[in-house]
């Protein structure tokens, strides 16, 4: 049970080692949206992305990854912290590779760590990469990095990607928001979930181009309301 329409959850499939490929498993998902939550409507049914994530035993936690990026022009430290669980019962001795790639694709920095993990346990690893030549985030250039986490074990690998960005952000009482080292203002919208003629069932393509729009006409901050947005948007 989760009491939250809007936030992002998971629960956890754990497969015994005798399932074999001639099972038929049947997984459903039931919603009950009976409750009454707010005066407007806030839609009824599943309308954002139902996922089934397949790792082995050895892997990265959901949402496990942690990107902190600070900067030292003309480079960025990137700090990263991966948790790591184990399902297994056996101690396992794995290995943790944190690539980063530029947002053409191409090799920046890799990080490279081995450790060993109890059986039936997690871990938190912590990891410091550089970029020598960072490309800085703005709202008129959103320039993302990828970062590729990778977990080798005896069991399998798994792998998660993680798009970042990166940028310095301070608010000073004379000049106000400060952003990259200059004085930036503040151009909104407060802008709800649902969309006209479509209702709260958001495809990420319309999505895509609201946002597109917003920034044609001048905008570069976005007030969510009411509830947590889907992930796709942000």
């Amino acid at each position: 049970t989760h009491l939250s329409g809007y936030t992002s959850y998971i629960v956890p499939i754990i497969t015994s080692e005798s399932t074999t490929e001639n099972n038929n498993n049947v997984i459903a998902v039931h919603l009950d949206a009976r409750e009454f939550e707010g005066w407007w409507y806030e839609g009824g049914g599943i309308y954002r992305h139902v996922w089934l994530v397949h790792a082995p035993s050895v892997h990265v936690q959901q949402w496990g990854v942690y990107v902190s990026p600070s900067v030292s022009l003309p480079s960025s430290n990137v700090h990263i912290e991966t948790t790591i669980i184990n399902e297994g019962q056996q101690q396992s001795v794995i290995t943790i590779s944190q690539t980063i790639l530029d947002a053409q694709g191409w090799y920046v920095t890799c990080v490279n760590t081995t450790v060993t993990i109890d059986g039936k346990s997690q871990l938190i690893t912590a990891h410091e990469a550089i970029i020598p030549q960072v490309h800085l985030w703005s709202p008129d250039d959103p320039y993302l990095y990828t970062l590729i986490t990778s977990v080798i074990s005896g069991v399998g690998v798994d792998t998660v990607e993680t798009e970042f960005g990166v940028r310095t952000v301070s608010f000073d009482v004379n000049h106000g928001l400060i952003f990259n080292g200059k004085p930036v203002k503040i151009k909104g919208v407060c802008n709800h979930q649902d969309f006209a003629g479509v209702g709260v069932a958001m495809p990420d393509r319309l999505n895509e181009w609201r946002v597109r729009k917003m920034k044609q006409l001048g905008a570069n901050a976005w007030r969510n309301s009411h509830n947590a947005v889907n992930p796709e948007l942000l």
